[in-house]
């Protein structure tokens, strides 16, 4: 059975992780969360049954700007090296789900130094999934001109064979008409593990950002076709979890009821055959 999960990235105020609760999560995904607060996580998840899954960072005490894995320079590179080997070590330490990497850096400048930029980045990641027994899973950005495909992606799973695949279809569907949802889903199939889920358009992503699935949201008008990709998932994929990765403009403006009426339409797409 597919889990599922919620991202913190919902909540307005990431303290408050029992508004969370209503979703009936089997997975949370945490994100950037302190050192300090890393008990009171294991606490709720301990007392309610649930996994914890890490995006990276976390812990993490900086303020974070950008996570820029494969720059441009040296300082930008070595900043998310740092960023996702405290992840994965955390992750081994309390036994999390997997940890999710965004791969490569989200800009318009391309890769500047090529192939090495990737491996200098990727090895060491590789590397530490073995040896510390974590699954890690890259996640698809959009806006690299040089890196973006899911050709791109396959490449890199099946040179770094120990990482897997965390398809964010809101991220996917951002390059229609250049590549689609599922593109993504056929290609790297079986190395998809995990999924982020939610429901974007083009025109109001830079307003809205992730926003929640809708039953009016269809794809003539410019969304993205949520039965279509959850049925393509299932037939296609590895898929141990999906996580619901709203944003937080959605939360305070629903009672617990309704968003456990809203899980239970989710819950029913990952079921139906």
């Amino acid at each position: 059975m597919i889990k599922l999960g919620i991202s913190t990235s919902i909540l307005d105020n990431k303290n408050e992780i029992e508004k969370l609760l209503p979703f009936a999560p089997e997975v949370i995904e945490f994100y950037n969360y302190p050192a300090k607060e890393l008990k009171k996580i294991l606490d709720f998840c301990d007392k309610h049954n649930i996994k914890p899954a890490l995006h990276t960072p976390l812990p993490w005490e900086k303020e974070l700007k950008r996570f820029m894995p494969t720059g441009p320079g040296r300082e930008l590179f070595q900043e998310a090296l740092d960023m996702t080997e405290i992840t994965i070590k955390c992750a081994a330490e309390i036994d999390a789900l997997h940890v999710v990497v965004h791969f490569p850096s989200p800009i318009g400048l391309g890769i500047p130094e090529g192939r090495d930029a990737i491996d200098r980045f990727l090895n060491p990641i590789a590397e530490h999934s073995v040896r510390l027994g974590v699954r890690v899973l890259i996640e698809n950005v959009s806006p690299n001109p040089d890196f973006f495909s899911p050709e791109h992606y396959l490449s890199i799973l099946e040179r770094y064979n120990p990482l897997e695949f965390c398809l964010d279809i809101g991220h996917a569907h951002l390059l229609d008409p250049t590549c689609k949802v599922e593109d993504f889903i056929n290609t790297i199939g079986k190395k998809i593990r995990s999924a982020h889920i939610y429901n974007t358009h083009v025109l109001r992503y830079k307003a809205y950002g992730h926003e929640p699935i809708e039953e009016q949201q269809s794809e003539e008008t410019g969304w993205i076709n949520i039965p279509r990709t959850f049925e393509l998932l299932k037939r296609k994929a590895n898929l141990e979890v999906i996580i619901l990765e709203y944003g937080d403009l959605w939360i305070n403006k629903k009672d617990p009821e309704s968003i456990r009426f809203h899980t239970e339409k989710i819950k029913r797409l990952l079921e139906n055959d």
